[in-house]
This record gives structure tokens, C-alpha cells and sequence, in this order.
């Protein structure tokens, strides 16, 4: 059950968003953008808090036997309703920010390249993180500890508390064109937007495929028994290879995002989707030709613009629903949820290699969703 249990937490965190979806669209409408943003925040801080009580309870909490084989210290219970928690901040979050970028104006630049671009400090953070977490938990101990975290996620929470406060101060008005009018109360109506609705499920087979490969090449990796440290060639540096195999993938979007504006300016987004879903599709089917988790960091590549295309030809159009369609689309989140939790059963019954052919299927409907499920109908 490690493999389930494991993406158990993955899953957790990405019910978070389709809980949060409608509420945070609400929200909106009824208070605004930056009170909106403030609340995302402070679930935030919540879940943080959270994560440090589960961290202090494991000694207490004992474990909880599962089968004869398997147990999960009792503590664990309250670490899946953090990572929960936690993808509600995110959704309300990614409702506020994603319409601002795509519809500020910036010279030279379109709202795709602005949401991109924006996309990039979330790279640096992803693309830091194994490596900070590495030296900062698994390097500090022969032994490792829970109370190794308390630290970190203690100075997280006086962080995000002190930008809580910051956002307070700053003018984010309401963005105008975004909200429905007081004489219009029929959301559903959102739903007749054929780009809206297949945008949706091309959200959640992208998380899906995204979380897929973050969350677990690290598994996979593990079952293919790669050596525990790789010397970098030229540079004689030391490293762990599954922490700088998932660093390099988070990186490799970074790397493009860096450059999307230039790089893409005079390319259609749906072009861009259609030959970012070809590329990582034959990345992945190399990976399971050659039974060989390297080939997965390149996939990053390809993923790295498709948030902020499918983002953005998903709400093209939608004119008054733009905020409550921005909520409907962290319905799609829950992809990262599934997809993950799927693969890793799969690997469970069977072994990691083949189940790449799941994500290589999600590619496949990106490729539809560019061609075709993107174009909006009146």
C-alpha cells in the first residue's frame, strides 16, 4: 500500500480546489479581489498550523494499524486534512491572481505570456524546494525526525502572515467586465461556453499529467533502483539524483517560462498547447520504451506553458463570467488529485513503467482540446 498511501497525500491536497472552487467565485463577486485574496491567504497560514500540530501529536497519536502489513502513524490523519486545507488557499489564490495577469496591460506582451510569466515565481519555487528540503530535513540527520519540519513550516507561516498584512495595505480594485451584474443571478449559464466546459476536464488531465510526473518520478525512480548520488559531469559536483531528477523537471519549466514572451509572442495559444502536448507525449512514451525516469524531467519542457494557455482560451469570451468561470476551472485541480492516486494503485497491481500510458492518454485529449475543444461557440 506505500504507493497509494503516498499519493494518498497528493490527492488530499487537490480536493482542496474544487471544494473551494464556487466559493471563491462568490467571494469575489460579493467582497472583492483583495479581501478574496487576504482569506486565501490566512487558510493558508491554517494549514500550516496544521501541519506543525500534526508534527507535535505523532509521538502522542501512536499508529494506526492498516492490515498486517501496513500501519500509518495516527497523526497522518491530520496531516491529509492540512494538505486539504491547503489546496482550498491555493484555489482562492489562483482565482484572484490568474484573471489580473490575463487582463492588466503590459506593453508587448499578451495575457498568456503575463499569466506565464507570473507562472515563473511559482517555478522558482518549485525548482528550489526538493533541494532546500533535502539539505534542509534529510541531510541534517542520519536519523530523521517529524520535529525536523516544525522549524521550516513555523517560519512559512510568519512569512505568509507578514504578506497577509501587506496585501491589506495594497489597492486591487475590481477588475472591470469580470463580475456578474445585480440583475443576472443565472451562473449556470457559465456552462454554455463549450470552451469553458471542455477546459475543465483539459484543467484536469494537465494537473493530473503535471502532478503525475512531480509527485511521483520520485517513486518510480525508487523502483528502479537508481543510484542514491549522481556526480554532475564538468562540475564534480555531488548530489542526490532523485532530488535533483525532480528539481530539474520543476526547473525545466522554469526555464522556458523565463522566456515565453519572447519565444511565443506571435504563436497562437492553441498552437502552443498542440505542439507542448505532442512534445511531452513523446517524452513519456520514450520513458516507457526505455523503462528509464530521466526521460520524464524533460516533459517539464512541454508542461511548463500550458497552465496559462488552456487557462486562458478556456475563459476567452466569457465576458461577465470571467470570475465565475476562473472558479469553475479549479474544478479541473481535482485532476492532480485523481490522476496521481490512479497511477499510483496501477503501481501497486503492476509496476511504475506502464502506467505512464495514463499520462500519455491526458496528452493525447490536450492535443483534441488545442485542435478542436478550445474554439468558443456563441
Amino acid at each position: 500500500m506505500q504507493n497509494a498511501l503516498t499519493t494518498l497525500i497528493v490527492l488530499a491536497f487537490f480536493l482542496g480546489f474544487p471544494f473551494a472552487s464556487s466559493w471563491s467565485g462568490r467571494l469575489i463577486n460579493l467582497r472583492g479581489y483583495q479581501f478574496t485574496l487576504v482569506t486565501g491567504l490566512v487558510i493558508l497560514i491554517s494549514s500550516l498550523v496544521l501541519i506543525i500540530i500534526s508534527a507535535l501529536l505523532t509521538p502522542i497519536m501512536g499508529t494506526i494499524q492498516l492490515t498486517d502489513k501496513a500501519s500509518i502513524p495516527g497523526s497522518y490523519i491530520i496531516f491529509l486534512l492540512a494538505s486539504a486545507v491547503l489546496g482550498v488557499s491555493m484555489a482562492f489564490l489562483h482565482v484572484v491572481i490568474n484573471p489580473y495577469l490575463s487582463s492588466c496591460e503590459v506593453k508587448n506582451t499578451t495575457s498568456a505570456s503575463r499569466i506565464t510569466l507570473g507562472s515563473t515565481a511559482n517555478s522558482v519555487g518549485t525548482f528550489i524546494a526538493p533541494f532546500f528540503l533535502s539539505y534542509l530535513v534529510f541531510n541534517s540527520a542520519t536519523e530523521i525526525s517529524i520535529n525536523q519540519v516544525i522549524i521550516p513550516f513555523t517560519i512559512l507561516a510568519l512569512v505568509i502572515g507578514a504578506v497577509s498584512f501587506l496585501v491589506t495595505k495594497m489597492n486591487l480594485p475590481c477588475i472591470e467586465g469580470t463580475k456578474i451584474s445585480g440583475d443576472n443571478k443565472d451562473i449556470k449559464r457559465v456552462w454554455k461556453y463549450r470552451n469553458l466546459k471542455f477546459g475543465v476536464v483539459a484543467i484536469f488531465l494537465y494537473i493530473g499529467a503535471e502532478v503525475a510526473i512531480g509527485a511521483n518520478i520520485s517513486l518510480y525512480a525508487q523502483a528502479l533502483d537508481v543510484m542514491k548520488y549522481i556526480t554532475i559531469p564538468g562540475f564534480g559536483i555531488k548530489m542526490e539524483t532523485i532530488p535533483l531528477m525532480i528539481g530539474l523537471y520543476w526547473g525545466s519549466m522554469l526555464l522556458v517560462r523565463l522566456f515565453a514572451c519572447r519565444l511565443f509572442k506571435n504563436i497562437t495559444e492553441s498552437k502552443q498547447l498542440f505542439y507542448a502536448a505532442l512534445i511531452s507525449a513523446i517524452f513519456i512514451l520514450m520513458a516507457i520504451v526505455s523503462n528509464n525516469a530521466w526521460w520524464l524531467v524533460c516533459v517539464g519542457f512541454g508542461h511548463s506553458i500550458m497552465w496559462p494557455v488552456i487557462f486562458n482560451l478556456a475563459i476567452k469570451n466569457l465576458g461577465q463570467y470571467t470570475t465565475i468561470g476562473s472558479g469553475k476551472l479549479m474544478l479541473g485541480m481535482l485532476g492532480g488529485a485523481i490522476i496521481p492516486w490512479i497511477q499510483g494503485i496501477m503501481a501497486d497491481m503492476f509496476n511504475w513503467q506502464y502506467t505512464w500510458i495514463l499520462i500519455i492518454a491526458c496528452e493525447m485529449y490536450l492535443i483534441w482540446y488545442a485542435i478542436n475543444g478550445s474554439k468558443s461557440k456563441k
